[in-house]
């Protein structure tokens, strides 16, 4: 009743010594937000990291949901695709989606895993079997639509198994039933078609701020699903204002995946270099900010994952960096505003890794100029950071995304129109690709060469690290990823593509690159060499075993990390130190011998985001990361766990080490 609404207003504002005032917004729809910052009793206040669900005026958005009209069709060249043989347990289509496919230049899942190096795993019997993937939605599907897409590739029997493994997990009331926009559909079958012996769990929450941490805190407690995908999300800049404190949230929540070994991959966005510009008008937004990058892809702890198009699936594809312009769209990347960049990015030697003083910020910097708005990102808005901060970089990784050329094929009973009389069409955009790479991961996971180490038996655990120690060296780099070299992210081409262009190694349009798990002429790729980098020996690979005091004041402190692998010849093989979201410099660390370094911890508000409300001042867990010389890092766990505890009180104040749905 009205009359309770307001009431519970009351109480809310009351609690929170703020006020709540609704609004209506262009769309018609409603929402409400404070009046002023949140404020709560200095009793509780030290253990409390952010309070959320007072603001709800913002939604995330799908990253993808990008099918080329039929207009369009033929006004691109299709991308061309040879043929390949189908080994056991691999997906082949029916005559229905190669159908579409051909008539709207797109690919079927075959050819996209074929192209990445998937069929070198199908041959050998790895089918993605045991292992679970999670996928984050905030809208529904038709299972009836999975069960017609699995049969067109797999056959009846064997849709009829691969349904029995899909389950959908409510969170909050979950959605109301229905058939979504199609983003859930996409983000399914993918997984669906190219790990068809993996466990399927679709968690799914009403499209609220509330809604969306609690489903994510649902998928990491449950700690299930090892894999997990999201194709949401909003730019960096909008959830600061909207919504502030998520970030803090979503970081726990995120460091505690990770040191739980899940790996969580996110659709970097698809509107290019300017992520705010979510409804794609045709020219930059006067007072908007044309630089910004996408949460949760930004995040530290997440893999960012852009796009690419397949101009040729052969194995690996001819590819590019997928721009469209400002119509149709263009893979996400660039320079985060929120976040450090990590150790195990800052440490990586794979070429591009830029910092402050390189020409990708100094054009970025221009463009803020010309738009108006202050020069820098992270360096500017962190409350630690100095003019040499680098920052977090994205996206990590690319795949597929281009909805004219080579778009992945699939069905939905919603599809069905003029365009698509039998439902099957193509979508393109960044959401397709974040579930391409959490599929390529699950297969690697379930490879022979995993299974054949006790310490990868489970899979490789947080990913990360691993793909930039992979991509420190040009051997396995070169065996591991496409480099892509052509193409840019400027959607709007006000800088001449130079924000961002992509280039050897590592770039700000396409990450590391797209996937090689096998290769064609039987030589190691990704799936054998992240597995290898995972199960090192500790003379390789460094490790955490323990941290000397396990909890420290919020002021920071003196830490001795205990451990292996920091030491090679009594020589520092240490390049840096991720103490939560915040890299320790240098300076501020000493390798006493190859099991021990001694290390000066940053105050704990500088692992916080900017604008984070007071009184966030960091307490709470904090994972600690070693990263090499060799890009090599150890791996998050309990062991490798700091505590900050908030002392301002009379006694120490109890800080959160957890976040659970009620």
């Amino acid at each position: 009743a009205p009359d309770d609404v307001h009431r519970l207003g009351q109480q809310r504002g009351s609690a929170f010594h703020t006020g709540l005032t609704r609004y209506r917004l262009a769309d018609g729809s409603t929402g409400r937000a404070t009046t002023s910052a949140v404020e709560l009793s200095s009793t509780i206040s030290g253990s409390v990291s952010s309070v959320v669900g007072l603001n709800d005026l913002v939604h995330e958005q799908p990253a993808g949901i990008v099918r080329a009209p039929a207009s369009a069709q033929g006004t691109h060249p299709a991308a061309q695709s040879p043929r390949f043989s189908h080994p056991s347990g691999s997906p082949t289509p029916c005559s229905a989606a190669t159908g579409a496919a051909q008539t709207f230049g797109g690919l079927t899942d075959d050819q996209i895993a074929n192209a990445y190096g998937a069929f070198g795993l199908y041959g050998a019997g790895d089918v993605g079997t045991g292992q679970h993937i999670a996928i984050y939605e905030l809208e529904p599907f038709a299972v009836s639509d999975i069960q017609t897409f699995d049969t067109c590739f797999y056959g009846a029997t064997e849709a009829g198994q691969m349904i029995s493994r899909l389950n959908q997990v409510p969170v909050d009331g979950g959605e109301p039933a229905g058939q979504g926009s199609g983003e859930a559909i996409l983000d399914v079958e993918d997984v669906s078609a190219m790990a068809p012996g993996a466990n399927i769990d679709v968690y799914n929450a009403p499209n609220n701020t509330f809604g969306g941490i609690d489903e994510y805190t649902a998928i990491i407690n449950s700690d299930t699903d090892k894999i997990v995908t999201s194709s949401w999300g909003l730019c960096e800049q909008a959830v600061q204002l909207a919504e502030p404190g998520i970030q803090q949230a979503e970081n726990f929540l995120f460091e505690q995946a990770a040191a739980q070994g899940q790996s969580i991959f996110s659709a970097a966005g698809d509107t290019g270099s300017d992520d705010c510009n979510a409804f794609r008008p045709p020219a930059p937004v006067s007072g908007q900010n044309p630089m910004s990058v996408d949460d949760p892809s930004s995040q530290p702890y997440v893999v960012s994952v852009g796009g690419t198009t397949i101009d040729d699936a052969t194995q690996p594809p001819a590819e590019h960096v997928w721009n469209d312009g400002a119509a149709w769209g263009a893979g996400g990347g660039g320079i985060s505003q929120s976040w450090a960049m990590p150790a195990w990015q800052e440490g990586s030697k794979v070429p591009g890794i830029v910092g402050p003083t390189s020409a990708d910020y100094t054009q970025a910097d221009t463009v803020e100029s010309e738009f108006g708005y202050p020069t820098g990102f992270c360096q500017n808005s962190l409350a630690g950071a100095t003019a040499n901060t680098p920052c977090r970089l994205v996206p990590d990784v690319s795949a597929q995304a281009d909805e004219f050329t080579g778009a992945v094929t699939v069905f939905s009973t919603e599809f069905e129109g003029p365009g698509s009389p039998d439902g099957w069409t193509t979508i393109g955009g960044t959401s397709s690709a974040a579930p391409i790479w959490a599929s390529m991961l699950a297969l690697i996971n379930a490879s022979s060469t995993c299974a054949s180490n006790p310490t990868t038996t489970s899979g490789v655990g947080f990913v990360s690290p691993l793909l930039y120690a992979v991509a420190s060296n040009p051997r396995t780099y070169a065996a591991s990823f496409t480099d892509i070299t052509t193409g840019n992210d400027d959607i709007y081409g006000i800088d001449n593509g130079q924000v961002f262009p992509a280039t050897t190694g590592y770039d700000l349009a396409s990450g590391l690159g797209s996937p090689r798990l096998t290769d064609p002429h039987g030589t190691a790729g990704l799936a054998a060499y992240l597995c290898a980098y995972a199960g090192a020996s500790s003379a390789r690979q460094p490790s955490v075993s323990s941290l000397a005091p396990a909890f420290l004041p919020t002021s920071g402190g003196t830490v001795t990390i205990t451990g292996t692998g920091f030491e090679s010849h009594k020589t520092s093989d240490v390049a840096g130190i991720e103490v939560g979201t915040w890299p320790i410099p240098p300076a501020a660390l000493t390798v006493n011998s190859s099991t021990s370094i001694t290390a000066t911890f940053p105050v704990s508000a500088d692992t916080t985001p900017p604008g984070a409300p007071a009184p966030q001042d960091g307490s709470g867990p904090a994972e600690v990361i070693v990263t090499l010389l060799d890009g090599r890092s150890s791996a998050p766990g309990s062991s490798a766990t700091m505590e900050y505890v908030d002392e301002s009180a009379t006694s120490a104040v109890p800080s959160v080490t957890g976040v659970s749905p009620y």
